[in-house]
């Protein structure tokens, strides 16, 4: 009995803050976000005009062609936030870098649903959707879930005393999320090459 209060009670001291750290990382990504919102409508002072002039020919571009980004860009899209965050987790530096990537994940995301927003009105929240829906929603749950686990190493880093750290132990588990990600995410690359121009020309459709 005494061993399994124990096992039960560093489970629950183990899990907590990695629930914890997760939430914060998820609170930086919403402020990043209210600052894209912010700038957004900046934006639309200063820039206005050149801010639609390039929203609309990218509009009319997926409208008349149907077309969908090309692999390269894709995968740059996809790819670029995760990988950096699994990398950082190798690094004291993930301490610091990894809440700031954090923030700027939700600040491009909120900027580029703003601007659609300020440019067409109500019709741009459709055509955000649209457009940058299904990379939202297959990339944003493979960084928090990497992102997490990725700064709790990079935490780990900095709790070391004396000149000289010993290498920080990593369980499989870290690097199966990362190749858990990879799939999804290239499922998620798919969708965008066949789905997401469906979805921008019906939304146009129904502006």
């Amino acid at each position: 009995m005494g061993r399994t209060t124990v096992v039960g009670r560093s489970g629950r001291s183990a899990l907590e803050p990695a629930v914890l750290q997760g939430l914060l990382l998820a609170a930086l990504c919403a402020a990043g976000m209210l600052a894209g919102f912010w700038y957004a409508g900046r934006c639309q002072e200063d820039a206005g005009q050149t801010l639609q002039q390039y929203l609309e020919g990218y509009c009319q571009l997926y409208s008349d062609t149907g077309s969908a980004v090309s692999t390269l860009t894709a995968v740059r899209l996809y790819f670029s936030y995760i990988v950096a965050a699994f990398l950082l987790g190798f690094t004291a530096l993930g301490t610091v870098a990894l809440p700031a990537l954090a923030i700027a994940y939700g600040f491009t995301a909120m900027f580029s649903v703003a601007s659609f927003v300020g440019c067409f009105g109500r019709s741009g929240v459709l055509l955000a959707l649209a457009a940058l829906g299904v990379r939202v929603a297959f990339t944003l749950p493979c960084f928090l879930w990497v992102g997490t686990h990725a700064w709790a190493s990079a935490l780990s880093m900095t709790s070391c005393r004396g000149r000289r750290c010993a290498p920080v132990p990593r369980d499989s588990a870290y690097y199966y999320r990362l190749f858990f990600c990879v799939v999804w995410l290239i499922v998620g690359i798919l969708c965008e090459q066949t789905v997401t121009p469906h979805f921008f020309q019906a939304a146009m459709k129904l502006m």
